[in-house]
């Protein structure tokens, strides 16, 4: 079964926790494995661009250490999505970049609320 990790770049567990129950209504039987996890070693939030730079280390650090088919940074600045796809031959998606080519597959306009 493809495995799919969400990695949560921060190392807040109540955040890790929320995107676990966000996804989980996407877990069905004979689907992918979604597997959530956060990085103790990350930034405590990502807040700034010292946060962001802060969270590639641990993320690489993550991704080099686990197999899997697939990996997803779900965080909205997208840290460490170059580093990250530079060290895998996996795709690695970012959730902001992903929301906006949907949103552009579906108007000419859209807005962002942060």
């Amino acid at each position: 079964m493809p495995r799919i990790v969400v990695i949560n770049p921060n190392g807040s567990t109540g955040c890790t926790a929320g995107i676990d129950a966000a996804i989980a209504p996407l877990r069905f039987p004979g689907g992918p494995a979604l597997d959530v996890v956060g990085l103790p070693d990350g930034p405590p939030a990502i807040l700034s661009w010292q946060d962001w730079h802060a969270a590639v280390g641990p993320l690489c650090r993550y991704v080099a250490a686990h197999q899997a088919d697939a990996y997803v940074i779900a965080c909205a600045s997208d840290p460490g999505i170059e580093a990250v796809r530079a060290i895998t031959r996996h795709p690695v998606l970012g959730i902001f970049r992903c929301a906006v080519a949907a949103a552009v597959a579906r108007a000419e306009r859209f807005g962002v609320l942060a």
